[in-house]
């Protein structure tokens, strides 16, 4: 019984592993920089950067976010953007926001890993915990890799 136990736990690590290792995708602007002096970018798929410091760039992407190690320091991105509103439940149509040539700039520091994805905030400016309730509005949000709704950088859409 033991052994059909840790023979299903290695088999679940293992798939796990796989499925993990499949939703990012990394992407490297230097090849000849450190991890001292670099940052780590983990892209929300609904973000499609089309420059990066004024340079055209085509990201490998996957299935999940997409990595991106670039200099620290001031990065300006140029964006498109395909965010997944939501799914009406009963006819399974999808409701789309699209934004073209979506601009932002941030300041990124040496070793620290953040994540940049479209989600909402409120009327005073917080990153949200649900997609429910007054004045929400869709932003493009900056953060640390580990700290979802504390947000380091928020550029709202829309008017």
């Amino acid at each position: 019984m033991e052994n059909s136990k840790l023979r299903l736990l290695v088999i679940f690590t293992i798939v796990a592993g796989l499925f993990i290792s499949c939703g990012t995708t990394s992407n490297v602007f230097d090849e000849s920089l450190t991890t001292e002096k670099s940052a780590v970018l983990m892209i929300d798929p609904s973000i499609k950067v089309k420059t990066y410091n004024g340079i055209g760039v085509d990201l490998k992407t996957g299935m999940g976010y997409t990595g991106f190690t670039i200099p620290a320091g001031n990065a300006d991105f140029l964006t498109d953007l395909e965010i997944n509103a939501y799914t009406d439940a009963i006819t399974g149509r999808r409701h789309m926001i699209r934004a073209h040539d979506v601009v932002f700039s941030y300041s990124f520091e040496a070793g620290k890993e953040y994540i940049i994805r479209c989600w909402y905030t409120d009327e005073e400016g917080k990153v949200t915990k649900s997609n429910f309730g007054r004045g929400l509005r869709m932003s493009v949000i900056i953060s640390y890799k580990d700290d979802f709704y504390n947000a380091l950088f928020i550029k709202k859409l829309g008017s």
